[in-house]
Order: C-alpha cells, then structure tokens, then sequence
C-alpha cells in the first residue's frame, strides 16, 4: 500500500472515531475532550481527506498540523480516539 492510500485510510478511521465519539451526546465520555474540541479535529481530519482523495497536498511544510501536539498534552493517554487521530496526522504529514 502507498503511503497516500495508507493515510487516507488512517484518516477515514480516525473521521469515524470522531464521529463515533460526538455521537455519544455531549463527548464526555472519559476518553475524549470536549465537543469543541472533537468538532476542531473532525474539522481538519475532513480537510485532510479531501486533499488526500484529490490528490492536491499542500507542501509538506505548509500542511495543517497540531492536533497530535495538543492530543498529547491534553488528552488521556489511552484514549482510542486521541491513538486514531495521532496516527492519522502522521500519515498525512508523511506523503
């Protein structure tokens, strides 16, 4: 699989985590922030599937990036979700 496929991949499972989680109701379950917050990242992770399907990245240094920074600062380290969206960002930065 190339590394355009595999983070598509990634950031379609990381869209449905999101999903998933402001489904829920208010997102308070324990291990996600708030729905802001879920709603901020659902944001760019649709952002970052668009450019991927289109095949029109920004250049590696002008893509949109943070969500990993601020997932690991403020998130609980076994959260599912915070994993999903960690993962999803590398890949993308990656192609």
């Amino acid at each position: 699989m190339d590394k355009m496929a595999k983070a598509l991949g990634l950031v379609r499972a990381a869209l449905d985590a999101v999903k998933n989680a402001l489904g829920t109701g208010d997102g308070a379950r324990s291990d996600v922030p708030t729905r802001p917050q879920l709603e901020q990242c659902m944001v760019t992770l649709e952002a970052m599937q668009f450019a991927l399907e289109r095949g029109e990245l920004p250049r590696a240094g002008e893509r949109e990036t943070g969500m990993g920074r601020s997932i690991a600062d403020g998130w609980p380290l076994e959260s599912e979700v915070g994993v999903a969206i960690i993962a999803a960002e590398r890949a993308y930065l990656d192609v």
